[in-house]
């Protein structure tokens, strides 16, 4: 009860974010400009159609738990959690005709997550769509509006993976900030090995900064052949692509540095091997899918960090010959 009461909060602030961003002359476009959107504006509208998808068939099958769950994730973890606070620089530093289109978008997504939501949340839905700018056809409740469904026209597949590429490396960012405490005037770097990762990157490279968090001050792509500046953490994002930040300053003791991180490895490789014995036992195959996924789950990110920690030391590794 206590988290679905910040819930309800999130989406009060959510939407009197938005209200706050629409001119006082804002009138709801009939219909969204698909050719001028940008990438995270695809995306948010790609995930709110799978959304939309997911709870119908949820619904229709009756998982009502499952069908809060996807709710309250597009809500919270997609639209708060990323596209509000992607909207702030595209907000603030876009064109005018940008603005509109983020506009015209933030509205969009409020009005069809009203609508969404409903069912789960009939009071602060309906309070909210009441203080919505109206479209001419709009129902005089959400009671009676018609119910989000999956729009073709708004699969935007590709961009999306595009986009959520671009997520990644914010993360990654963001992780390594923690790590290190890095709080103010971050410096990260991102490393794609292809032609096509690079270019993905590259034309993500503000809402990247955006996303990776107050503490980064400067987010650039190295080309494939350059090499990394020394004193660098580094976070795998995928196959091809590593992010990389600056941390030699807030590292006293390179030596004690590398010595904790070696400690971690080896913890890692433990995991790892309990991992995958858990994983090949007689009869796993037999418990529920969604044990069998997190399980998985959890061996990847323990091979993932083996190869952040492993990838780390090397570049540490150079800091400590230079010191010397």
């Amino acid at each position: 009860m206590a988290a679905y009461r910040r819930f309800c909060n999130k989406v009060w602030q959510a939407s009197k974010y938005v209200l706050s961003k629409l001119p006082t002359d804002f009138a709801p476009s009939p219909q969204l400009d698909l050719a001028s959107l940008s990438i995270p504006e695809r995306w948010i509208l790609h995930r709110l159609n799978q959304a939309a998808l997911g709870i119908h068939e949820a619904l229709e099958a009756r998982e009502f738990s499952k069908s809060t769950k996807v709710a309250y994730q597009f809500f919270y973890d997609e639209l708060c959690d990323v596209f509000i606070e992607n909207s702030k620089s595209l907000l603030s530093d876009g064109t005018p005709e940008e603005q509109k289109s983020v506009q015209q978008t933030l509205y969009y997504v409020l009005h069809a997550s009203m609508r969404l939501l409903h069912p789960f949340l009939p009071f602060i839905t309906e309070e909210i769509y009441q203080r919505l700018p109206r479209k001419t056809d709009d129902a005089v409740s959400v009671m009676l509006a018609p119910y989000p469904t999956f729009d073709a026209s708004l699969d935007f597949v590709s961009e999306a993976e595009d986009y959520e590429l671009g997520l990644k490396c914010a993360a990654g960012v963001r992780s390594l900030a923690a790590d290190y405490n890095i709080r103010a005037d971050g410096a990260a770097f991102i490393k794609a090995s292809t032609a096509e990762s690079a270019a993905k990157v590259s034309s993500q490279l503000a809402d990247i900064k955006t996303l990776s968090g107050k503490g980064i001050a400067d987010v650039k792509v190295l080309a494939a052949d350059a090499e990394p500046p020394t004193g660098c953490a580094v976070y795998v994002v995928s196959a091809d692509i590593v992010v990389l930040l600056q941390v030699e300053s807030q590292i006293k003791d390179i030596d004690a540095e590398i010595k904790k991180l070696t400690i971690k490895l080896q913890k890692t490789d433990v995991a790892i091997t309990k991992q995958e014995e858990l994983l090949g036992r007689e009869g796993f195959e037999k418990v529920s899918d969604v044990v069998q996924t997190t399980e998985k789950k959890k061996l990847l990110d323990f091979v993932s960090a083996k190869e952040n920690y492993e990838r780390t030391l090397a570049e540490f590794g150079k800091m400590s010959i230079a010191g010397k």
